[in-house]
């Protein structure tokens, strides 16, 4: 029998190990950096999906809450909630403030949305959140400050929203008698404060003033309780309009009870409020706000 030697041993192969199926570090130095291509390819497409996701609830959110107030104005003889009112307002049912139950905090002040939310036609709390805004609403504009919700859904201020309190206690509400067309008058929409530097521009421009709420600045800007229009006397000031959150896109609810979504552009900031192209308005009969 012959034996092997030294000489006639095959050669020992460099590299992987035997058997192992290890990697090289280039090889693997090589898949990191496909890994984190690919990544930074995917990493767009899943933060749009999540925006427009965002966007589907939020519409959903304002939908709701839509017709929740054609409910409450219908059993209420046609008549709207204000945006506000007060303890001090003679004539009107007395609430129990409980802060960890409320969407706005404020012990003298009962909000729209805890006036929806008390008389049972909105139980849920969250629904009153535009999902898009992370952080809680502790610095919103006009007092709707919330250390429970984001808020970002807003009223309409003044064509709908009305305060009231005790030196106006003889202010009618807002009735659907005034509404001429009802599927085509925003009572509700997406919105927030707005930069200094936005404000010149057209209303797809309009970007989020990020000093209000640090936590939510990258996810549209601090939320609030109303929204001003062109026949609201503050509405150059910009703490508070129509923002369009979601991919360009704002979500609005009508007065009839349904919701859209919709370019900023597209309700008519640019139109007197006679024109019927001008949706934020109440009704298009005068030049003037409705008493």
């Amino acid at each position: 029998m012959k034996t092997l030697n030294s000489e006639h041993l095959p050669p020992v192969r460099k590299g992987k190990s035997a058997g192992t199926g290890a990697f090289t570090l280039i090889e693997l130095l090589v898949v990191i950096a496909i890994i984190a291509i690919l990544a930074a390819m995917l990493l767009p497409a899943l933060n749009k999906a999540k925006e427009k996701a965002r966007g589907i609830s939020c519409l959903s959110n304002v939908s709701q809450i839509s017709k929740a107030t054609k409910m409450y104005v219908d059993e209420n003889a046609g008549k709207l909630m204000p945006l506000w009112r007060d303890r001090n307002t003679p004539g009107w049912a007395a609430w129990v403030y409980d802060p960890p139950s409320f969407v706005v905090h404020n012990p003298q002040v009962l909000w729209w949305q805890d006036a929806l939310r008390v008389g049972g036609y909105m139980p849920s709390r969250k629904v009153f959140d535009c999902p898009s805004v992370k952080g809680m609403a502790v610095s919103s504009g006009g007092g709707s400050v919330s250390t429970n919700n984001s808020l970002g859904i807003a009223m309409n201020h003044r064509e709908f929203a009305q305060t009231m309190n005790a030196s106006v206690a003889t202010r009618p509400m807002r009735s659907e008698a005034q509404v001429q067309r009802p599927a085509a008058a925003i009572i509700y929409a997406d919105a927030g404060a707005v930069t200094d530097a936005s404000k010149g521009l057209g209303p797809d421009d309009w970007l989020p003033d990020l000093k209000f709420d640090a936590v939510a600045a990258a996810y549209g800007g601090g939320g609030c309780s109303y929204f001003r229009v062109p026949s609201d006397g503050g509405f150059s000031v910009g703490d508070s309009r129509s923002l369009a959150r979601h991919s360009r896109r704002a979500n609005f609810g009508f007065f009839d009870g349904h919701a859209e979504s919709r370019r900023n552009s597209s309700v008519g900031y640019n139109l007197p409020r006679t024109s019927e192209g001008a949706l934020w308005a109440i009704d298009h009969l005068s030049l003037n706000e409705p008493p």
